[in-house]
């Protein structure tokens, strides 16, 4: 598909315009909402994408300090093609913004394949990802987002006289908080 045009973009049908977001974009729209409402959805979910002369939506970001792709640790704002920041424990001032409170954080190695893997934590389009057994500053919010992270296991439990899964929630992340980072 091609960019379209905001004229376009309303001519579309529901159909067409969720599958124009999915395939240019990225973006999911909820097909049982109006046309309308789908429409105001793809809007927001693009109105921070720069649009160039010729009128038609641009894909490409600007970039910035912030979210730079050059392979140094940078502020992690994350756009199509600018990969997230790794935490720089040595220099923690370049993985922050002026006056943003962060911790250190260990995070430890977690049972199951994926338990030496790299933490990859979003907060509003900041990205990290964060080394495990390496005590890293962290802002406060994407500490938060990993203290509440939770998943979904199952464990065989007798119900009844009958043997049945029954779901229960665990934390995903088993960490160490150091305390605040002091400049």
């Amino acid at each position: 598909m091609s960019q379209k045009s905001s004229d376009e973009v309303k001519a579309l049908t529901k159909a067409d315009l969720a599958a124009y977001a999915a395939e240019e974009y990225g973006i999911s729209l909820d097909q049982r909402k109006s046309v309308a409402a789908m429409q105001a959805d793809f809007e927001a979910a693009t109105v921070n994408i720069p649009t160039p002369p010729n009128g038609a939506p641009g894909i490409e970001p600007e970039v910035t300090e912030d979210n730079r792709s050059d392979g140094k640790p940078g502020g992690g704002d994350f756009a199509p093609g600018i990969s997230p920041a790794v935490i720089d424990e040595k220099n923690p001032q370049k993985t922050s913004r002026p006056g943003e409170p962060r911790m250190w954080v260990t995070i430890h190695n977690g049972a199951g394949p994926d338990g030496e893997n790299d933490v990859f934590v979003a907060v509003n389009g900041r990205n990290f990802v964060i080394q495990r057994e390496k005590k890293v500053p962290l802002p406060v919010q994407h500490l938060e987002v990993l203290e509440h992270a939770e998943e979904t296991a199952y464990r065989q439990m007798e119900i009844n006289g009958k043997k049945r899964r029954a779901p229960f929630k665990r934390r995903v992340y088993n960490m160490t908080v150091h305390g605040p980072v002091l400049e």
